[in-house]
């Protein structure tokens, strides 16, 4: 007979999760996985608005919570909103995923 675990620690039902760089690559798959798991996501982006509206609708329409904030993670006041707009929507803010980051290519030196 299996039990069901009165409390538990790592379901994240309820709780509310921000991901820096949440409308590509890896953010998106961390987002959805979230997302998954019951918790509450707040995407921020750079860059792509639609991309990062479209992953919350998709998440929605699973089922749960989701939102969009444009965010440059350089930008202090820009993160002091992000944490804002999680803050007002939620009321509260339980993981912060830092993914956000910028590739830049250059020439090997010799």
């Amino acid at each position: 007979m299996q039990t069901k675990p009165v409390f538990d620690a790592f379901a994240l039902t309820g709780r509310t999760a921000i991901v820096s760089g949440g409308n590509s690559g890896i953010g998106t798959a961390i987002c959805r996985e979230l997302a998954a798991q019951g918790a509450n996501v707040l995407i921020a982006y750079l860059n792509q608005a639609e991309t990062a509206q479209a992953l919350a609708a998709e998440i929605e329409r699973a089922g749960v919570a989701a939102a969009t904030a444009r965010c440059a993670i350089s930008d202090p006041a820009d993160v002091e909103d992000l944490f804002r707009t999680a803050d007002n929507r939620w009321g509260r803010v339980d993981i912060l995923v830092n993914n956000a980051g910028v590739e830049v290519r250059c020439e090997p030196h010799a």
